[in-house]
């Protein structure tokens, strides 16, 4: 293929989805962007230039609760993979309750962003056969709100696979 290759924005936009948990160890200014803690002084280790900013979205009534070992440790994984990738990213984690409504919630609010993310990766995981039609079609139609603007999602399968803890496959 000799077609050029068209040059994302600078820096690149990139926000996580996330259900509870923290940042690990972190400092927090008042308007939660994270000026020290671990995961900056492992991108520092890891040579990243120039280092990401990271900052948490709150949404819906969510808080940081560092109690939850398992939420925090896939949070440092997601900006940890998301900064090692995209050096001087800015990353957003959006955090929100484990609830389907705030499912709707915070991906209303993460289209709503200004700016608007470039990429948004959502691993919550919910077997599409368990949920309602209506909660689908409410999904469905908010992420493509995303394609049409031009945003890439990318959703995990859920931590069991696709058939994410059912005996069938969802689709």
């Amino acid at each position: 293929n000799n077609q050029p290759v068209v040059p994302g924005p600078s820096p690149p936009r990139v926000t996580f989805i996330s259900f509870g948990g923290a940042l690990g160890i972190a400092t927090y200014t008042s308007d939660l962007q994270v000026t020290a803690g671990d995961i900056i002084t492992h991108w520092r280790q890891q040579g990243i230039n120039p280092l990401p900013s990271l900052k948490v979205m709150l949404v819906d009534g969510a808080h940081l609760d560092p109690s939850d070992p398992d939420s925090s440790t896939e949070n440092i994984m997601d900006a940890d993979t998301i900064g090692s990738f995209c050096p001087g990213a800015q990353i957003t984690m959006a955090l929100a309750p484990n609830t389907s409504d705030s499912m709707l919630t915070v991906l209303t609010a993460v289209f709503n962003m200004n700016p608007k993310p470039n990429v948004v990766s959502i691993s919550w995981g919910f077997p599409e056969s368990y949920a309602p039609p209506a909660f689908l079609q409410q999904c469905n139609a908010v992420l493509k709100q995303f394609a049409d603007a031009g945003i890439t999602v990318c959703v995990a399968t859920g931590d069991t696979g696709a058939q994410d803890s059912t005996s069938t496959l969802t689709t």
